[in-house]
C-alpha cells in the first residue's frame, strides 16, 4: 500500500473533487467542508474518504442523471457524517453492488465507518456515510 501523505488543505482537495463533477446541467452544493472538520481526521482516513466520494460521484455521473447534488459534512458525536443527496433516478433496493460500490464498502470498513443507502425516496438518492474521528 502506498504511504499516505498528510494534506493540510484537505478541504480544498474535497471541494475541487466534488466541483469537478459539476457541469452546466449539474450543480454540486457543498456544505460544512471546513479546515476545522478535517483537522481532526488522520491522513489514512482522508485518503479513503477522498476515494469513497470519488466513487459515489462517478456512479452519480454514470447512472443517476442528477441535475442537483448536495454533499454536507458535519462533526457530531465524535463521528464525521457525510450526507450525500441527489435528484437523479435513485437506486432500486435490489441493486447489485458492482466493483465500484463494493470497493466503497471495503473502504468504509477500513475506516470503521458505516454507509447507508436510503432507497425509499420517490426520486433521487440519499446516502449517509459516518466514521469515527481518529
Amino acid at each position: 500500500m502506498k504511504p499516505v501523505v498528510s494534506n493540510p488543505d484537505f478541504q480544498n482537495t474535497i471541494s475541487e473533487l466534488l466541483s469537478s463533477f459539476a457541469t452546466d446541467e449539474r450543480k454540486i452544493l457543498i456544505a460544512g467542508n471546513t479546515p476545522e472538520l478535517w483537522s481532526k481526521v488522520g491522513a489514512n482516513v482522508k485518503y479513503e474518504v477522498e476515494h469513497i466520494l470519488q466513487e459515489l460521484l462517478v456512479n452519480m455521473k454514470k447512472h443517476s442523471g442528477a441535475s442537483n447534488v448536495a454533499v454536507k459534512f458535519e462533526d457530531k458525536d465524535h463521528h464525521i457524517h457525510i450526507h450525500y443527496i441527489d435528484n437523479g433516478v435513485g437506486m432500486d433496493q435490489s441493486t447489485k453492488f458492482q466493483n465500484g460500490l463494493r470497493n466503497t464498502g471495503n473502504r468504509i470498513d477500513v475506516i470503521h465507518g458505516e454507509i447507508t443507502f436510503d432507497t425509499t425516496a420517490e426520486k433521487g438518492l440519499k446516502i449517509l456515510i459516518s466514521f469515527p474521528i481518529s
